[in-house]
């Protein structure tokens, strides 16, 4: 079982739609999925409730006592909050494989990710996989200028990103998911999608 954890200290950068839609695109893929809700305003557990397929909602209190070996799930997403504590970060990492850290392309987002980005490499165990991911990026033909200037404000290989549109917040409004929409741009979301699913990205 891979554990799939999306965190950033910053809020509003879209761990929770981009957790939806990692969900609906594993279970596309016919794989067992769980997921654990950390965050207060419980956007991803309210999604789940309207999905007609069953996943597995993780109550967990206390994640020192968490083990893998319970579950039987392919994939385990974690959606965290914004401004996540020390300890409970330490917690998290402990039983994670790959951490997916969302920004937005300006520049105090950025900048607020780079700072986060330095406390992930100082928790990290050897073989957590960082997932740097730049999203609500206006589409254009620019794009990898835009994504070179991002990486030369994070310090970090982007690995994927994802195009700016209202439709991801309104689809997930509606307990569905842009992979479902009519977007011009959906196979472009679709296959940054499967970069994560698959790691193809991480070398």
């Amino acid at each position: 079982m891979k554990v799939i954890t999306l965190a950033n200290s910053k809020g509003g950068v879209g761990k929770s739609t981009i957790a939806s839609n990692l969900i609906y695109l594993a279970i596309e893929m016919n794989y067992d999925v769980g997921f654990i809700d950390l965050d207060k305003q419980k956007s991803l557990d309210e999604w789940v409730k309207k999905q007609k397929v069953e996943i597995k909602n993780i109550k967990i209190n206390d994640l020192n006592k968490f083990t893998k070996k319970k579950l039987k799930f392919d994939f385990l997403f974690i959606d965290t909050q914004a401004s996540i504590r020390k300890t409970r970060l330490e917690e998290i990492l402990r039983i994670t494989d790959i951490v997916i850290i969302p920004s937005s392309g300006t520049y105090l987002d950025l900048n607020a990710t780079r700072k986060f980005l330095k406390r992930i490499n100082s928790y990290r165990k050897k073989n957590i996989k960082v997932f740097t991911v730049l999203n609500r990026i206006r589409f254009s033909n620019k794009i990898e200028d835009v994504i070179i200037k991002c990486e030369s404000v994070l310090k970090e290989k982007i690995s994927a990103w994802f195009p700016m549109s209202k439709i991801f917040d309104d689809q997930m409004s509606i307990g569905s998911t842009i992979l479902k929409s009519k977007y011009a741009q959906t196979q472009i979301v679709r296959e940054q999608l499967l970069n994560i699913i698959e790691g193809s990205s991480w070398k």
